[in-house]
């Protein structure tokens, strides 16, 4: 311990023992002006337009998350792709034998080939009853049997070209490809297994990764900012995501959706951020913190957070008066941004302590050494 330390600490001492007696008749002011001044660091409180900060945890959600499933049953007869692998937009991701549907293509173009000739035999027989019946060698109800007939084939070549059609959908099905760019997960059936249809379990899920969602909420009585931001703004408002608990950087992307009701359990609106992912630094599922600054036009009084002390009545600060004294006064923090503190309860231009507080007591003498800046 220092000599100056001693004799501070003394001089406290003999203060505390001269108001515990009662021949001591000194304020508690007088009293702070006998002892040593105590080494302060100030600051001014500052008017200051200030966004609306929102600080919460969101979840990284894909833009695009397709399941993959055949709407064929067949063997897998080739898997062209692997687990976790980036693929492009119609990409081949796997082969189902295609032997039985090729064949039930050409069964279908062979019953269209029939068809349609049957259909060329009636049109010529209803072509030539429609000349007898001009000229009065064939009897009406025989050239309509004959002008149905021809009807009938017309339709059953119609109906034939809807089953090639389908054929040809049902070959095409057996190349499963991408619909999307994306990644792809587990791939959970391989070469040999028979899949169907009705299957529940899908062969994968496609992600999308170039553009990715943050979801998160706020309460439903601070959207008010934010819905009047979005309504007076000429851009979109900014909103920042890093990887939590990761040295990760913030990553900036845009507020694109508000849920149009809030949740009755917990009072909270759903939002959602769309982020540029090129660079893969966000993935689907991941835990980020979210960043929401809200313009604002209101100009509130800050002070640096660090000036600010608690106590069983709640936040104060102690305020420099008369260039040398030390006042305790009862504040109200609205809330804190950054390093910052916005505040109620002292006035613009005011010195508050930012450094020495917990040696003071209300009106310590005090020495300012410096004034740091909020």
């Amino acid at each position: 311990m220092n000599l100056s330390y001693r004799k501070l600490s003394a001089a406290w001492l003999a203060i505390a023992i001269c108001l515990a007696s009662s021949g001591c008749s000194r304020s508690s002011a007088q009293v702070s002006r006998l002892a040593p001044a105590i080494p302060v660091v100030t600051s001014l409180v500052q008017q200051r337009t200030l966004p609306t900060t929102f600080n919460v945890v969101g979840t990284v959600e894909s833009t695009g998350s397709v399941t993959l499933q055949s709407r064929v049953d067949g063997q897998i007869a080739q898997v062209f792709v692997k687990d976790g692998q980036e693929v492009a937009a119609g990409q081949k991701l796997l082969q189902i034998d295609p032997a039985l549907y090729a064949l039930q293509l050409r069964m279908a173009q062979a019953t269209l080939a029939r068809d349609e000739a049957l259909l060329e035999n009636a049109r010529s027989k209803a072509n030539h009853g429609e000349t007898l019946l001009a000229q009065h060698y064939l009897a009406q109800d025989d050239y309509t049997q004959l002008k149905t007939s021809m009807d009938v084939a017309a339709a059953t070549v119609e109906q034939d070209k809807a089953s090639l059609d389908t054929a040809r959908l049902q070959l095409g099905y057996t190349t499963i490809t991408a619909p999307v760019a994306g990644k792809i997960g587990h791939i959970a059936q391989q070469v040999g297994n028979t899949i169907h249809v009705t299957g529940q379990t899908p062969l994968t899920t496609l992600n999308v990764l170039d553009d990715v969602d943050v979801s998160f909420a706020l309460p439903e009585d601070q959207l008010a900012p934010v819905r009047a931001a979005i309504s007076s703004a000429h851009a979109s408002l900014h909103v920042t995501a890093t990887a939590v608990g990761a040295q990760s950087p913030q990553i900036t992307g845009d507020l694109t959706f508000i849920d149009n009701a809030a949740d009755p359990a917990t009072g909270t609106i759903r939002l959602r951020a769309r982020f540029d992912n090129r660079r893969r630094e966000l993935w689907p599922g991941q835990l980020v913190d979210v960043v929401l600054d809200v313009p604002s036009t209101q100009v509130a009084l800050v002070i640096p957070a660090s000036a600010v002390s608690e106590n069983v009545q709640g936040s104060y600060v102690f305020v420099i008066k008369d260039g040398s004294v030390a006042e305790q006064r009862p504040i109200q923090v609205l809330r804190t941004t950054d390093e910052l503190a916005i505040v109620s309860g002292v006035q613009a231009g005011e010195q508050v302590v930012v450094d020495g507080q917990s040696r003071l007591i209300p009106n310590a003498h005090v020495r300012i050494n410096h004034k740091a800046t909020a």
